[in-house]
């Protein structure tokens, strides 16, 4: 196992270089949120995808799995969507893998894009070994918050048959993951009108 935290990560034992990517998921229908898209609302002066982009700031690529925003992310990023849409995580994160250029060996930080506070997630990933998962306080498994060595995740795609509405747990099962507790605040979301109450600017 190795730790990682640059995205320049040295080389895998063919020589190639190993970096850091980002997959960040932006695609479901917020109907907790009556159908508004919750990525474009403000927290502490930017939007909740905007902040999601800088907390991978390291990553040398960046897919999104979601429609295509019209807003500033201050970077380079891919957009791509699952087939068929909609058709849930394990799909976009199929679809997110895909779409960038991987070597072997790099890691990929995967997170959606509804958290408050994703900095602080993300350096609690990279602090930690790969294979890693987020777990919540109460030792929930936060699936969409992690990290995976890119060949690993790539093996554990090709072992689903069927990626449309397969969960993340299912997609994940050969991977052995190392459990990485973090705190409440690090792993709120903004998930519903209360929530946009609390956190959002223009909701306060």
């Amino acid at each position: 196992m190795r730790k990682r935290g640059k995205p320049d990560l040295g080389e895998c034992h063919d020589g190639s270089v190993t970096t850091l990517q980002a997959i960040l998921l932006a695609g479901g229908r917020a109907q907790r949120m009556g159908g508004r898209d919750k990525m474009l609302l403000h927290v502490r002066g930017k939007t909740l995808i905007q902040h999601a982009v800088e907390s991978v700031a390291l990553a040398d690529q960046v897919a999104i799995v979601g429609p295509e925003r019209d807003v500033n992310l201050g970077r380079e990023v891919v957009w791509t969507r699952e087939e068929p849409q909609f058709s849930g995580p394990a799909a976009a994160i199929a679809a997110g893998f895909k779409s960038l250029n991987l070597g072997r060996g790099d890691d990929l930080v995967i997170l959606p894009t509804d958290l408050v506070n994703p900095a602080e997630l993300v350096d609690a990933l990279l602090g930690a070994e790969a294979n890693c998962v987020a777990t919540d306080p109460a030792g929930f498994r936060q699936w969409a918050c992690c990290r995976l060595v890119a060949e690993d995740l790539a093996a554990a795609i090709a072992q689903v048959d069927d990626l449309a509405n397969a969960s993340i747990r299912q997609l994940f099962n050969p991977i052995e993951l190392t459990e990485i507790r973090v705190s409440g605040r690090v792993c709120t979301d903004l998930d519903t009108e209360e929530d946009a109450k609390e956190y959002a600017d223009e909701q306060r």
